[in-house]
């Protein structure tokens, strides 16, 4: 499966959006197949949905907690490495009669090469979330299978559905989450007189 480490010049939020998009399209493929499959002659087992229901929801909450404890153990990590380049700047919260004597805060570079490896952290936790929350649809597609109408699998789907809108790869949320997460900031665009009060790291 390609990463965006490895799609040479390829935009990374593309890919990770391309791979929701096919995710997204299976789901409806499964509705596809139901319709084409003859329902069985055996009457199904009335345990089945409540079973698959209780796991479902197992399922959901772990596809929305499990990815986001990796991404932010995965951006820990990355930047104790000193993966990203950063600067130290002057501390914009001081105040500006200060300014001199304002002390410094690395700041990371709002560079292409920083932001893409910010979706490459993310990339890993976001297809196992997508998983999660897929494979919830099979559950649906199983019951149906089965021989179950919609009021009984049609849930399922819907339950999917809802975790892809909620995990639409959106660079602008998941860049403020790696702020937050990783306790750092991008550097904003500034002034050239607050240019004069950056400086390299060592």
């Amino acid at each position: 499966m390609p990463t965006p480490q490895n799609t040479g010049q390829a935009n990374p939020w593309l890919v990770t959006r391309l791979l929701w998009g096919a995710l997204l399209v299976s789901t409806f493929v499964y509705l596809f197949v139901l319709q084409r499959v003859p329902a069985p002659t055996q009457p199904p087992e009335p345990m089945m949905p409540p079973m698959l229901g209780a796991v479902a929801l197992s399922i959901a909450a772990v596809s929305l907690w499990l990815p986001r404890m990796g991404f932010a153990n995965a951006v820990k990590a990355a930047l104790k490495s000193d993966r990203f380049t950063s600067h130290l700047v002057q501390d914009p919260d001081a105040s500006m009669i200060l300014r001199e004597e304002a002390p410094s805060v690395r700041m990371l570079v709002n560079d292409k090469m920083n932001r893409d490896a910010v979706a490459a952290l993310f990339f890993t936790p976001f297809v196992l979330s997508m998983a999660l929350a897929e494979s919830i649809s099979t559950f649906g597609l199983v019951l149906g299978l089965l021989g179950f109408g919609w009021p009984q699998f049609l849930p399922f789907f819907c339950v999917t559905w809802l975790l892809f809108a909620l995990r639409f790869p959106r660079p602008e949320a998941v860049m403020a989450q790696f702020e937050k997460v990783g306790g750092v900031q991008f550097e904003k665009p500034c002034s050239s007189r607050s240019r004069r009060w950056r400086r390299r790291t060592p």
